[in-house]
């Protein structure tokens, strides 16, 4: 594909789950440049391909850290991730966003009308949610 752009994004960080890392590796064969984009609660020691690009939205807190705030502060984290999904983009223009769960999903949703309708959209999961193990209010 000739100057081809693709994001991908997940909630909590591709390196979490190897499948993804795949599907990036495999997508960085077919695309031009990859955006990834995630949370900042890992810090990241994998060997990306060279024309992949990682993005990570707010302060490094470790999974379990983020678990443990407040509902107003989980809030403030699941927003900033959304700006930072809507200025990647905006930024980048892809052809493709590849959702990788229901809360980039979600996120996409709140921000639609800002982005060009000639980007496909792929939702892509690994997991099969549990409604007994969602916790009220949670935003998953």
């Amino acid at each position: 594909m000739n100057s081809s752009k693709v994001i991908v994004t997940v909630y909590s960080h591709p390196e979490f789950l190897p499948p993804t890392l795949n599907m990036i590796a495999e997508l960085s064969k077919r695309f031009d440049k990859v955006y990834v984009l995630s949370r900042n609660v890992f810090v990241s020691d994998w060997v990306y391909p060279e024309n992949v690009r990682l993005f990570v939205t707010g302060n490094l807190m470790t999974i379990r850290e983020s678990e443990s705030k407040s509902q107003i502060k989980k809030l403030i984290s699941f927003l900033t991730y959304t700006w930072g999904l809507l200025k990647l983009l905006l930024m980048v223009k892809p052809i493709l966003l590849v959702l990788c769960d229901p809360i980039p999903t979600f996120s996409f949703s709140l921000i639609r009308i800002f982005v060009s309708s000639k980007t496909r959209l792929w939702y892509h999961n690994h997991d099969v949610a549990d409604l007994k193990q969602c916790r009220k209010f949670s935003i998953g």
